[in-house]
């Protein structure tokens, strides 16, 4: 508030200070006001699974191919964001039922053979047809292996499993 007489600050300082203050906010005001072209980009998101992964037995030594489906979800103009798809196995459980069990707890009992597939990086702007290879290593025991897939997009997860059997 400017005051009279006395208070130290006179109205002509006054007004110049308060013109400094709106001259500063103005180019910022005028620049937002007059936006630049941003690029839109359709965004992609990605699921697991193209193809039946735990539709046949698998061998040691063979290799799965996860295909990962992508999902076209709708068109932005944020800066892209970074998917990580990961892929991996853990068994041999003698049957489905001791598979489900030892996942059915708050701490998994992971199997004594554990593999995964190279992390797949990519980004949610860019169209791609991921495939996954997991390996399955030569000395992994016959029987049932919970397959987890985890697709993480920034700081997001979402996970999903499949049973996968290995036959010598």
């Amino acid at each position: 508030m400017i005051k009279g007489r006395g208070s130290g600050v006179s109205r002509l300082q006054a007004l110049i200070t308060m013109g400094i203050f709106v001259a500063t906010l103005l180019p910022g005001s005028v620049a937002s006001a007059t936006p630049s072209p941003k690029t839109t980009s359709e965004v992609f998101t990605y699921t697991c699974c193209s193809g039946s992964v735990g539709a046949h037995a698998y061998h040691p030594g063979e290799i799965i191919a996860v295909r990962w489906k992508r999902v076209a979800s709708r068109e932005t103009q944020r800066s892209p964001i970074d998917i990580t798809l990961i892929v991996s196995a853990t068994g041999p459980y003698a049957s489905v039922a001791a598979l489900r069990r030892a996942f059915a707890k708050a701490h998994p009992n992971y199997g004594r053979t554990n593999f995964e597939a190279k992390p797949i990086e990519l980004s949610d702007t860019t169209p791609a047809y991921p495939v996954s290879s997991l390996r399955i290593p030569n000395n992994a025991g016959a029987g049932f292996y919970n397959l987890t897939e985890i697709v993480q997009k920034g700081l997001h997860f979402s996970s999903g499993k499949s049973v996968v059997t290995v036959r010598p």
